[in-house]
């Protein structure tokens, strides 16, 4: 059953299924636009950090570590043609997308989660 309530609501680290991560990243009702752009800027860097060849195949998206969400999202909807007038990038058009091709599997069968580090 997954709803919002279900969703991780304390600060701190949460480890959460590819559901609740999606949810997470698409979540409105938390805060605002910001917030919500901010999650899916974060899946963004998730991929880059442990499924780069993803980033690579499915949107030729090359980048070093560390590159920002942002600018990922940005070469990523360049390369898909995702421009609004003045030649800007429509940033908010890739989000989605990856959003929408994460959850239906089109990025292939990973998770983000990820094992706890062992105890000391």
């Amino acid at each position: 059953d997954y709803t919002r309530e279900n969703l991780p609501n304390k600060a701190g680290t949460h480890h959460c299924d590819g559901i609740q991560a999606v949810m997470y990243a698409r979540l409105r009702k938390v805060d605002n636009d910001f917030g919500r752009t901010a999650r899916q800027r974060k899946l963004m860097e998730l991929l880059l950090e442990y499924y780069p060849e993803t980033l690579k195949e499915r949107y030729k998206v090359e980048a070093p570590k560390g590159t920002r969400g942002y600018e990922m999202l940005e070469m990523a909807g360049k390369n898909r043609g995702y421009l609004l007038a003045r030649g800007e990038i429509h940033t908010e058009r890739m989000a989605k997308v990856l959003l929408d091709e994460f959850r239906g599997g089109k990025l292939g069968k990973f998770t983000l989660e990820q094992p706890k580090e062992a105890e000391l």
